[in-house]
């Protein structure tokens, strides 16, 4: 029976290990190290040789390092590096002293340079291809960005390096630059023994070198005398040569890119005769009576209402329960990516959903919240079988009506367990992605409890759709618990959402009112009936656990949330009436002091961010207003602390510990024993 072969990762043993920063001399000690028999030495070029897939490992291993995002192992490193017996130049300096530690058998050269002359070496080189480039040049690198893969995963490396090993501006900070260049040198003197190190510069030529690596010193036949002679120690990549080099670069790139601008011409047009013959042979098959009453049915407003709900709603589905395909199995065949590029910029509501950060959600899903992943996952899907020829019929979400004044679309899962909410605005699901998430992450897994709503998914399109670009379909949808769900089948929970509504509301305040129509104005600020009466305790929970959520987005500079808040009538068959049933909290239900209701709060809408450009353009407007109509901020135009200390306020004035009052024989049911409405409005103390 014979046998599978394997190919190990290592290829050839890890014999030299370079430690230095780029400009120190990388390019001459790579090719001095090729000169004594060391073959090959990883350096940056290397990475450029290999764009189509070493750039990623590298963002992998920067991230996994620097950012604490995943692990990247030996094996990692085998696959990386198991070609190569020596390596130098970052991006594989900036991992010198744990590749000294993983092979201790190779020999440590640390190549070092004078600081200042490294300084203005990389400032006219490195820096300047980077800053000082002409306009035409910049047009080339966007052209290329958009055709060439491998251009786009050169420019993906370049932001995680720049990002987390290269975080200072070169031009600028020049002090900053050198403590990076010295701590680069001092991280390798304090992990790797001295007694493994060379300590070299370029000017040192081959005797110290070679004696280090044991190996002789290069020698040639001189072609005047005949002599053997040494070898001249190579001196290249100087900063003329550097600049030939990046120019030789960007006319790959855009060779490749002209390469596949022709391809994707020639697929488009090949496509467009396939749809054009599809099209006329449908149109051979119906007559024109048909095709008019088939256009009429599809033009129709509800009808196209409905579609884009089934389409949305299932793309959404699809991301959550499907597992992420590879490219190989999405575009399989010569033609495949090109179908599959036009088929997704092409589409108009069902867009090809991925899941954002699905590891560190799933984390939180299962470890943090201990939520059953299957039944989550079944959530999203529908358990009715009439539509099973239906492609979007087993993944059919259910449309919830105005739920909100921002443009969201919404929806709950078949078993209401969930609601999916549209983030359609960019600085809203930026905000969300770039600045809260990890700060929301560490709260979530520190305080389970936390009263912030559990945001169980992130879907979003990673690349550019017609849909997307139209405004037909929503780019970014978050999962979110639905407090409703547990309400049972009475109907009867009411539900509150809650800002303090002391600020300026244009709608309400302008012309008192009349400019806007009532509808309009009703849903501006919900007003609570009565007070929340709950015991001492749970009082105290409530308002402990809003401070450190509070705090949280004002430190994010959130603005404009809001308590959403839901209560049930305590009756027999409310799933809270056996207080021994779960644990009371916000969350899950607290009982009122009279027995009458049960409540459930959380923190919803967080995502106004007002150190977004939309919101300082927001706050400048009102400003400007305010000049003569003296009117006060708005609530997205609040100081975080403000808002924070109002809404803080206004929870205190709605909830209270004290006892109420029975009601009156002749009070109606949920009004309080003195028949006053009081409005959640925050007040001055």
């Amino acid at each position: 029976m014979a046998q599978p072969i394997g190919v190990p990762d290592r290829i050839v043993p890890m014999r030299v290990i370079v430690v230095g920063a780029h400009r120190t001399g990388t390019m001459s000690m790579r090719c001095a190290l090729w000169m004594l028999g060391f073959h090959d030495c990883y350096h940056m070029h290397s990475v450029m040789q290999n764009q189509m897939d070493h750039p990623d490992m590298w963002a992998r291993a920067i991230e996994a390092k620097f950012a604490g995002k995943g692990t990247f192992t030996r094996a990692d490193w085998d696959r990386l590096l198991g070609h190569y017996q020596a390596c130098c130049d970052v991006p594989a300096a900036f991992f010198s002293t744990e590749l000294a530690e993983m092979y201790p058998e190779a020999k440590v050269v640390v190549l070092n340079r004078d600081p200042n002359k490294w300084y203005e070496s990389a400032l006219h080189t490195v820096h300047k291809a980077i800053t000082d480039t002409p306009l035409s040049t910049k047009i080339i690198q966007l052209y290329c960005f958009a055709l060439d893969e491998q251009t786009r995963s050169w420019a993906r490396f370049l932001k995680v390096m720049k990002t987390y090993c290269l975080d200072f501006d070169h031009g600028k900070e020049r002090d900053k630059a050198i403590a990076w260049f010295e701590g680069q040198y001092k991280e390798c003197h304090d992990r790797i023994p001295a007694e493994r190190c060379l300590e070299y510069t370029i000017k040192d030529g081959w005797e110290p070198l070679c004696e280090h690596l044991g190996v002789p010193i290069p020698t040639i036949k001189d072609p005047r005398t005949g002599e053997v002679v040494e070898a001249p120690f190579p001196r290249i990549n100087d900063r003329e040569s550097f600049q030939i080099n990046v120019k030789r670069g960007l006319k790959r790139s855009l060779s490749r890119a002209n390469k596949n601008a022709v391809m994707l011409v020639g697929r488009l047009a090949m496509v467009s005769m396939v749809a054009y013959g599809a099209y006329t042979m449908w149109k051979r098959n119906h007559g024109d009576g048909e095709s008019a009453a088939v256009s009429l049915t599809v033009t129709s407003p509800i009808f196209m209402m409905k579609v884009r709900s089934r389409r949305i709603s299932a793309s959404i589905a699809d991301a959550i329960t499907q597992p992420a395909a590879t490219g190989e199995e999405r575009r399989p065949g010569c033609l495949g990516p090109c179908i599959y590029g036009v088929a997704a910029f092409s589409a108009f509501y069902r867009l090809d959903l991925a899941p954002y950060r699905p590891a560190d959600f799933l984390r939180l899903r299962r470890h943090v919240w201990e939520l059953d992943e299957e039944a989550y996952s079944d959530s999203f899907r529908s358990s009715s079988d009439d539509d099973d020829d239906d492609d979007d019929a087993s993944h059919q979400l259910v449309p919830v009506g105005d739920l909100g004044y921002s443009g969201s679309t919404f929806f709950t899962t078949p078993n209401g367990c969930y609601l999916v909410k549209s983030l359609p605005r960019s600085f809203e699901h930026e905000f969300f992605t770039q600045d809260l998430f990890d700060a929301y992450s560490a709260r979530m897994t520190d305080c389970p409890g936390s009263l912030l709503v559990r945001i169980t998914d992130m879907v979003f399109c990673p690349h550019a759709t017609l849909g997307g670009i139209l405004g037909s379909a929503p780019t970014h949808h978050i999962i979110m618990e639905n407090l409703l769900h547990l309400e049972g089948d009475h109907g009867d929970a009411e539900t509150y959402d809650l800002k303090p509504d002391d600020y300026f509301f244009p709608e309400r305040d302008i012309a008192d009112g009349r400019l806007a129509p009532a509808g309009i104005k009703d849903r501006l600020v919900d007003k609570f009936p009565g007070e929340v009466c709950v015991s001492p305790e749970a009082k105290r929970k409530l308002v402990t656990l809003l401070e450190a959520d509070t705090a949280l987005l004002a430190d994010s500079s959130a603005v404009d949330y809001s308590l959403f808040f839901v209560r049930f009538p305590q009756t027999t068959d409310s799933p809270f009436a056996d207080s021994h049933a779960s644990p009371s909290s916000w969350r899950t239900g607290v009982a009122s002091t009279d027995g009458r209701w049960t409540y459930r709060a959380v923190v919803l809408d967080f995502f106004w961010a007002k150190k977004k450009m939309r919101a300082k353009a927001m706050t400048g407007l009102v400003a400007a207003f305010n000049l003569l109509a003296r009117k006060g901020p708005m609530s997205i135009t609040a100081e975080p602390a403000e808002y924070r200390a109002r809404f803080l306020r206004m929870v205190n004035k709605l909830v209270t510990s004290r006892e109420p009052l029975l009601p009156g024989p002749d009070e109606e049911a949920g009004e309080l024993a003195g028949g006053r409405e009081a409005s959640v409005a925050a007040e001055e103390p």
